[in-house]
Formats: structure tokens, C-alpha cells, sequence
């Protein structure tokens, strides 16, 4: 265990190696040993990462590695990996504008990039009406 971009991340055998936790069993060799991809972590997924690795979306078949939890995307399908609540993630940051979004991949926030382009992407039409770039 190590910590990596405020991420708890994997500690390669050469103990200075830190992973995110999205870079265990991703195909790709990231330790210099190989020790991310062996058959004894990856072979059943998630069942033999270390905990500290996933989420469990609301729904407790699904998961997502941890460091995908509270990047404003939708990864779970259900927002449970953006909710405040369930996922503890801190509010929209200055990048962002909170609303209620139209659009499947975001939950709680939009880009404010996608703010007064013409386009509905907020329920309540924030987006096009208050929400500045």
C-alpha cells in the first residue's frame, strides 16, 4: 500500500513503485517484476485485489478501481461512485457546475466547458441560463 495522487495506491516489490490502483491488472506489466499482473491478483477479479483498491457501486456486483471513484464521470451506471453520500466526494470544484445533468455520463456536475454551448445539459437549463465558462 503507498499513496499516489491522493490515491491509495499498489507498492511494487521495489518498494519506491506506486500504482494507481487502475494499473493493477490492466494487461500491462507497470512494476518492473511484473507483480501487478500476476495470476494470484488478477485471475479473479475483484475477489483477490486488496480492498483498498476497488469501489463497490450501489450496486455490489459491479466495482471500479478506487482512483475511477469521484472524477465527476459516471463509471458505475448508477452515480453511486459520485455521490456524496455513498462515495463521500467533495463538491463540484471550480471547473465544474453543479446540476442535475440530462446526459448519462455525468451525476451531479457538467464541465463548464459544456456551459451556454446551445445545449440543454442540465435539467433545469442552468447550463445555458446562469452557468458561466
Amino acid at each position: 500500500m503507498c499513496v499516489t495522487s491522493n490515491f491509495t495506491g499498489f507498492l511494487c516489490n521495489d518498494r519506491i513503485t506506486c500504482l494507481l490502483p487502475s494499473q493493477v491488472c490492466n494487461s500491462v506489466s507497470d512494476c518492473g517484476n511484473g507483480e501487478d499482473e500476476v495470476s494470484s491478483l488478477c485471475s479473479n477479479l475483484p475477489n483477490n485485489l486488496p480492498g483498498y483498491l476497488i469501489f463497490r457501486c450501489g450496486n455490489p456486483r459491479i466495482w471500479i478501481y478506487s482512483n475511477l471513484k469521484c472524477n465527476m464521470i459516471n463509471n458505475c451506471g448508477d452515480c453511486s461512485d459520485e455521490s456524496q453520500s455513498y462515495a463521500s466526494c467533495p463538491a463540484c470544484g471550480s471547473q465544474w457546475w453543479p446540476c442535475s445533468p440530462v446526459l448519462f455520463q455525468y451525476c451531479n456536475c457538467i464541465p463548464r466547458s459544456l456551459c451556454q454551448n446551445g445545449v440543454q445539459d442540465c435539467s433545469d437549463w442552468s447550463d445555458e441560463y446562469v452557468c458561466t465558462k
